[in-house]
């Protein structure tokens, strides 16, 4: 049918071969670290760091946090409100002559001052507290959390991370923590 040369016919089935194996190794690592992102992340965006040795900052760049967090009953309000309780319990267990009571400091809107409606309330969670609702909830999977501990040191001293165990708030505990978070309350 096509009159081609047979050494030129090579020569294109193999660019052509190249060429799909250089589409091919690009794209299956790509499509394969994105799935393997996706089916792994349960981390929302956020922003922890310690001040005085007992107040936490947990600044959040969501404008909404009642939206859902992963497309079902859990807000993203939920979520932040387990992280708080799991670098709690993480503290407590960790530093135990710390402090026993954390207080946390809520903001949204990435924390925006400036802007009314930013700061959505103090939350104070004693050790006590944060070790009932970890034994109430059990342990996840451990998640990497980076802590801000002085905005005045230089980076390398900055930040420490840490792996903390997610609350596993799943099946029927989801509707339990949705109470509980409901009747939690801000002390300010």
């Amino acid at each position: 049918m096509f009159n081609i040369p047979k050494a030129r016919s090579r020569s294109i089935k193999t660019r052509l071969g190249l060429l799909s194996l250089m589409v091919i190794g690009t794209v299956v690592p790509i499509a394969v670290s994105t799935q393997k992102a996706l089916s792994q992340s349960t981390a929302l965006p956020m922003k922890i760091s310690l001040r005085d040795n007992s107040v936490f900052f947990l600044i959040v760049p969501d404008t909404d946090v009642s939206r859902s967090a992963y497309g079902g009953k859990l807000k993203r309000k939920h979520v932040h409100l387990a992280k708080m309780f799991e670098v709690t319990q993480h503290f407590c267990k960790t530093e135990p002559g710390r402090t026993p009571v954390y207080e946390w400091i809520y903001e949204k809107n990435g924390g925006k001052a400036s802007l009314p409606g930013t700061g959505l309330g103090t939350f104070r969670i004693s050790c006590d507290l944060a070790n009932d609702i970890a034994i109430a909830y059990g342990a996840g999977k451990p998640e990497s959390t980076t802590i801000d501990y002085d905005f005045r040191l230089p980076p390398s001293s900055r930040f420490k991370t840490y792996s903390i165990p997610i609350l596993n708030i799943t099946g029927g505990k989801v509707d339990a923590w949705l109470k509980f978070a409901s009747n939690f309350k801000t002390i300010r």
